[in-house]
C-alpha cells in the first residue's frame, strides 16, 4: 500500500472569467472605437488596392471557424447526455456557420460555386444568419439547464441542419419572391436596416436577460458573453450604414463580429474544457492526500491490521501487526495470510481457518470465536479477537480482506479484576462509612474518600464529627440519633466539611445493621453529594425568573408581578407601566462591540433600580427594552416625576472600557384602568407610546388611543390569514434531528411556512401568534399535523423507517376537546405509527394548568405518540410538576445555546438542564445550533440531540433524502 507519486498540479492558467475591471475596460474600449468610426462620411471607401474580397473571406473564414468550434464545445465539453442549454446553443451555432459559409460563398466579387456571386443573395444569407444567432442566444440563455437526452441533442444538430437547407432552397430558388435587403448602387433598405436593428434590440434583451438571471446560462462565463453580444450588436449598427460593400462599416461590422464570437468562444471554453480540467487537478491532488491520510492512519492505529489482495497474499501490515505476529512487513507482503497469520482454538488447542479465506468465499464481514490464540513468529501465543471484512471496488468486486486484531491479555486480567470488584463494596456509586455501635468509623469506599477528600487510613478510628460543617445545631443531631435508635433508620440531608474545609450538601440514609440477637453491630451510612444538583436547581429557578444579563426580572416574571398588582389595585386604584427602549444602542453595540453593549444594559439597569421606590419593579424585556411598574400611582404628575428621574438618569455619561458614552431612552407610559384593566394591554399600549416617544424626539409620552394605528394592519394579516387557509397558501419545511453519538439524523421537525403573494415567505413567528389569539390555529393546526404524517409515511416507504416527525401543538390546540381523537384519526388515516409521531409543547402550555397537562399527555403517551417540552429554560416551570410530566425528551430553548460556548452562564445553564433532564430519565435536544463550537460543546456537557443550521437548515421533502442517504453511512459514535 505504497504511494509511490502523486498528480501533476499544474500552474493557474491565465484562461480565467473576466474580471469586473478588465470587461470594462473591454467593452469601454470597443465603445469608444465605435464611436469614434460612426462619424466617418458615408462616402468612406477602402482603398482599391486593399483586396477587400480576399479580408471579407478571411473575416468569415474566423467568424465560421469560431462558430463550429462554439458548436464543438457546446457538443461535447458538458457531459454525455449535455446541458439543454449548451447543446442548443452548440445547434445554434451550427446553423449560423453554415449560413455564414454560403454568405462567403456568394459574397459579390467570389466565384459562382453555388449560383450567382451576387450582393442581394449574400446579403440574404447574412441576415438569416444574424436572425438566427440573435434569437438563438437568447432562447438559449432562457432555457432551463437540465440535461436533455442523446437524441434530442442529435435532434437539435439535424434541426440546425435541415433549417440551413430549406433557407438555402428559399434565397436560391424564390430570391426574387422575397422582400429586398440590398439593392445595388442603391444600398441597403428600410427592411435590410431594420432587420438589424432588431437584431441589436435581441441582442440587447439577451444582456438584460443574463444579467437578471444569472443561472440560466450556467455553465458559461456571463462576462465574456455580455462583451461577445455589445460586440456584436455594434457591429450590426455598421451594417446599417454601408452603401456599397467595400465602405469601411462593412469591414467594421465584421471585425467586431469576428471579435464577439471570439468572446462567445472564450466564455464557453473557460466553463466547459478549462474550468473542468482544472477541477481534475483539483480532485487529483485531494485524492492523493486522502491516500496519504488513509496510509498514515492505518500506521498509527492502535489495533492490528493486515490487509490482503484477492488471493488471500498479504499486501500490508502496520506497526502493531508487526509486533504482534513477529513478521516485518517486508517479510509478510506477498505471503499467503495463513503463513503470517497462524491460530489455534485455545481451549481445544486445534488448529483455526484464517478467517480471511471465509471472507473471501462469503463476501461477509466475521469475527473469531472466543478463545482464539495467536501463534507468533517468536514467542508465546497471545490470546485475540478480530474481525475480517472484504474490501469491494465501487461496482461491488472483492479487491481483498482487511483483518483488524488486537491483544486481549491486558483486558482479560482487567475484566477478571471487575468482576472480583462487582463483589465487594468498591462498586456502590454512592459514598459509603460503616461505624462500630459506638460511632467510630471502620471502613469507607473509595467513592466516599472522594466525596470527603480523606484517605481510609485518616479515617479509621475517627467519628462522623470529622465531617461536620457547624450548620446544624445539636437539637438536630438528637433527633437523627433518636430516630436511629428507635426505628434503626434515618434520612435525611446534611451540610458537611470536606478535608480541605470546602462545604458540601449531602443526602444520606444511615441504617443501623444488627445482629440475630438484635444488636445494633454496625451503621452503615450511604450518601451522595447533592451541592452541585441543588445549586442547578436553585439556579434553573432563578434563571427562570431573572434576566441573565442585567440580574433583573425577565418578562415573565414582570407579567406575573404586573398581573398581581392589577388584582391588588382592584377597581379603585392606581398604577402605571412605563415601557423604555434605549436610543441608539444598536449603534453602540454594532460600533464598540457586545461586549460594550453588554456592559451598558448592566449599569443602565443598576441606575434605574437605585431610583425606584419601595415597591416598584424594574425589569428587561430583551435587547435594550426596559419596563417599569409603578405601583400605588396617584396622578399623571406623580408618574411623570418618575419618568422624569429615569431621563435624569440617563443625562449622566456611561464610562465604559475607556469610552464616554452619552445614552438617552425613550419612554412610554400606561396607566391602570385608564389605558387598560389586564397587564398584556397596559404594556402593549406603553410599548406604543413609546414608539411615538421615540418618533417625537421627547423623553416620554402617555399613552393615547390613537396611538394604535397598528391594530388596522394587524386585522389586514388577520383578513390574508384566513384567506391563505382557504387557498392553500401554506407549506411545510423539515428540519433533521441529529444524535450526537451516532451521527444519524433521528427525526425532523415540521415547520410551517407562509406563501403570501403579498410578502412572500413568512415565517411562522408573523402568523402563529395571531392564528392562535383568532382560533384559526385550530385547523391550521390539523393541516400541519396531517400532512407531517403523511410525509413521515411517505420516507419510510422509501426505506427510512426509522424516522420520526415532530409537529409543533400550540397551547390553543393543546386544550381542544377532542385532541386525541383528532391526533388518532389523522394516525389512521395516513397509517402512520403513533410512536413516530412527536408532539413538541412549549413549558407555558404545559404549566398554564399542570394537573390538566399532565392527564392530557398521560392520554396522549398512552395511545404510543411521543411527547417533548419545547424552550425548556424559559418558561416558569415547577421542579415539582416536572418530574410528574409524561415527556420523553426536552427541547433547551435556542437562546441559551446563541453564546455557547463564549458564556459561561449560558454553559452552566444548558449543563444544568441536561444534568437535571438525565436525572429524570428525559433524552435531550438542543436546538438553533449554528456552529461547530456550539455543537463540540453540547457533545461533552452529554447533550443527546441537537438540531440547526450547522447541520441543515429547514429543507423541503425531496431534499431531506440526500440528507438521510447520507447519514445511513454515518459513524455509530461521534462522543
Amino acid at each position: 500500500m505504497r504511494i509511490d507519486g502523486e498528480p501533476t498540479g499544474g500552474a493557474s492558467s491565465a484562461l480565467e472569467p473576466l474580471s469586473r475591471p478588465l470587461l470594462i475596460a473591454v467593452v469601454g474600449s470597443m465603445l469608444l472605437g465605435f464611436f469614434a468610426m460612426w462619424h466617418c462620411p458615408d462616402t468612406f471607401h477602402l482603398p482599391d488596392k486593399l483586396p477587400y474580397i480576399s479580408v471579407h473571406f478571411l473575416l468569415e473564414l474566423s467568424s465560421i471557424a469560431i462558430s463550429w468550434m462554439i458548436f464543438s464545445v457546446g457538443w461535447h465539453g458538458v457531459g454525455e447526455n449535455g446541458i439543454g442549454s449548451m447543446a442548443f446553443l452548440g445547434s445554434v451555432f451550427l446553423a449560423v456557420g453554415l449560413l455564414d459559409v454560403l454568405h462567403t460563398l456568394t459574397y459579390q466579387g467570389m466565384p459562382d460555386f453555388i449560383g450567382p456571386s451576387a450582393a442581394p443573395v449574400a446579403t440574404a444569407y447574412w441576415m438569416a444568419a444574424r436572425l438566427i444567432e440573435a434569437v438563438g442566444i437568447l432562447i438559449a440563455t432562457l432555457l432551463p439547464g437540465r440535461p436533455y437526452r442523446r437524441w434530442v441533442r442529435r435532434g437539435l444538430a439535424t434541426g440546425a441542419i435541415l433549417s440551413v437547407f430549406l433557407i438555402a432552397w428559399a434565397i436560391t430558388t424564390r430570391l426574387d419572391q422575397l422582400p429586398a435587403l440590398y439593392i445595388p448602387g442603391q444600398g441597403l433598405t428600410p427592411l435590410k436596416i431594420g432587420l438589424e436593428y432588431g437584431v441589436v434590440v435581441v441582442h440587447i434583451a439577451t444582456m438584460a436577460a443574463i444579467a437578471r438571471l444569472p443561472g440560466k446560462l450556467d455553465p458559461i462565463d456571463r462576462g465574456g458573453m455580455m462583451v461577445g453580444l455589445v460586440a456584436v450588436a455594434l457591429g450590426e449598427l455598421f451594417f446599417t450604414r454601408y452603401v456599397q460593400v467595400t465602405d469601411i462599416y462593412n469591414l467594421l461590422g465584421h471585425i467586431y463580429k469576428v471579435l464577439g464570437y471570439g468572446f462567445f468562444y472564450r466564455a464557453i471554453f473557460i466553463q466547459n474544457v478549462h474550468a473542468p480540467f482544472r477541477q481534475l487537478q483539483r480532485s487529483q491532488s485531494e485524492l492523493f492526500e486522502s491516500r496519504e491520510w488513509l496510509f498514515t492512519t492505518l500506521k498509527s492505529i492502535g489495533d492490528a491490521v493486515i490487509a490482503t489482495d484477492e488471493g488471500g497474499r498479504v499486501k500490508f501490515m502496520n506497526a502493531v501487526a508487526e509486533s504482534l505476529t513477529g513478521w516485518s512487513s517486508a517479510e509478510a507482503v506477498g505471503r499467503p495470510i495463513h503463513e503470517v497469520f497462524d491460530i489455534l482454538n485455545e481451549q481445544t488447542r486445534l488448529p483455526v481457518e484464517v478467517p480471511v479465506t471465509k471472507v473471501l468465499q462469503e463476501g461477509v464481514q466475521i469475527g473469531l470465536a472466543n478463545h482464539t490464540l495467536l501463534i507468533p513468529r517468536y514467542g508465546s501465543p497471545v490470546p485475540i479477537d478480530d474481525s475480517a471484512a472484504p474490501i469491494r471496488d465501487d461496482h461491488g468486486r472483492i479487491q481483498g480482506v482487511v483483518l483488524v486484531f488486537r491483544d486481549i491479555s491486558a483486558k482479560r486480567m482487567s475484566e477478571e479484576r471487575d468482576r472480583l470488584a462487582s463483589r465487594v463494596l468498591e462498586s456502590i456509586s454512592q459514598g459509603v462509612v460503616i461505624t462500630d455501635p459506638t460511632g467510630r468509623i471502620v471502613s469507607v469506599n473509595p467513592r466516599a474518600s472522594e466525596i470527603t477528600g480523606y484517605t481510609l487510613p485518616e479515617l479509621i478510628g475517627q467519628t462522623p464529627h470529622v465531617f461536620s460543617s457547624g450548620r446544624h445545631d445539636r437539637a438536630f443531631y438528637e433527633k437523627m440519633w433518636k430516630s436511629l435508635t428507635e426505628s434503626g433508620f434515618w434520612r435525611g440531608e446534611i451540610w458537611n466539611r470536606r478535608k480541605d474545609g470546602r462545604f458540601y450538601l449531602e443526602e444520606i440514609a444511615i441504617s443501623a445493621v444488627k445482629d440475630d440477637s438484635g444488636n445494633t453491630t454496625q451503621f452503615v451510612g450511604i450518601f451522595q453529594d447533592i451541592t452541585q444538583r441543588r445549586q442547578m436547581e436553585e439556579q434553573i429557578r432563578y434563571q427562570a425568573d431573572h434576566d441573565p444579563l442585567t440580574g433583573l426580572f425577565n418578562r415573565n416574571r414582570f407579567k406575573a408581578l404586573l398581573q398581581s398588582a392589577i388584582d391588588e389595585a382592584g377597581d379603585t386604584g392606581h398604577l402605571a407601566v412605563l415601557f423604555l427602549d434605549l436610543d441608539r444602542f444598536k449603534f453602540i453595540n454594532d460600533t464598540l462591540g457586545h461586549g460594550v453593549g453588554d456592559r451598558l444594559l448592566q449599569e443602565a439597569a443598576g441606575r434605574l433600580v437605585a431610583i425606584m421606590r419601595p415597591g416598584d419593579v424594574v425589569a428587561r424585556l430583551g435587547g435594550d427594552e426596559f419596563i417599569v411598574l409603578v405601583r400605588r400611582s396617584g396622578e399623571e404628575r406623580e408618574v411623570a416625576e418618575v419618568a422624569e428621574r429615569i431621563a435624569g438618569v440617563f443625562r449622566e455619561p456611561f464610562r465604559l472600557d475607556g469610552h464616554e458614552l452619552y445614552v438617552t431612552a425613550s419612554v412610554g407610559i400606561s396607566v391602570y384602568p385608564r389605558d387598560g384593566l389586564g397587564g398584556e394591554i397596559l404594556v402593549k399600549n406603553a410599548d406604543a407610546a413609546m414608539y411615538q416617544a421615540k418618533e417625537s424626539g421627547e423623553t416620554y409620552q402617555f399613552y393615547r388611543p390613537e396611538m394604535n394605528a397598528a391594530t388596522a394592519k394587524r386585522l389586514n394579516l388577520e383578513n390574508r390569514l384566513r384567506r391563505a387557509l382557504e387557498r392553500h397558501e401554506f407549506t411545510l419545511a423539515y428540519q433533521p434531528q441529529v444524535d450526537f453519538r451516532s451521527g444519524r439524523i433521528t427525526g425532523v421537525e415540521a415547520l410551517v411556512r407562509w406563501l403570501d403573494p403579498e410578502e412572500g415567505v413568512i415565517l411562522p413567528g408573523t402568523f402563529i401568534p395571531l392564528a392562535e389569539e383568532t382560533g384559526l390555529i385550530l385547523p391550521l393546526g390539523r393541516w400541519v399535523l396531517e400532512q407531517a404524517c403523511a410525509q413521515t409515511k411517505r420516507w419510510h416507504e422509501q426505506g427510512f423507517k426509522h424516522l420520526k416527525v415532530a409537529v409543533n401543538l400550540s397551547m390553543v390546540q393543546f386544550h381542544q376537546k377532542d385532541l386525541l381523537e383528532m391526533v388518532q384519526e389523522i394516525l389512521q388515516r395516513t397509517r402512520l405509527e403513533p410512536r413516530f409521531l412527536e408532539l413538541e409543547l412549549t413549558e407555558s402550555a404545559v404549566m398554564r394548568n399542570p394537573g390538566t397537562a399532565i392527564r392530557i399527555l398521560s392520554e396522549l403517551r398512552d395511545a404510543g405518540i411521543q411527547i417533548a417540552l419545547d424552550d425548556f429554560g424559559i418558561g416558569h416551570s415547577s421542579l415539582n410538576y416536572l418530574k410528574q410530566l409524561p415527556v420523553d425528551r426536552v427541547k433547551i430553548d435556542r437562546s441559551f445555546i446563541r453564546n455557547m460556548p463564549v458564556d459561561s452562564a449560558d454553559v452552566a445553564i444548558v449543563t444544568a438542564i441536561v444534568t437535571l433532564a438525565h436525572h429524570l430519565r428525559l433524552r435531550v435536544l438542543a436546538e438553533g445550533v449554528e456552529t461547530d463550537a456550539q455543537r463540540d460543546a453540547l457533545r461533552s456537557i452529554g447533550c443527546d440531540e441537537y438540531q440547526g443550521y450547522v447541520f441543515s437548515r429547514p429543507v423541503d421533502p425531496g431534499d431531506l433524502v440526500p440528507l438521510l442517504q447520507q447519514c445511513l453511512h454515518a459513524p455509530r459514535d461521534l462522543s
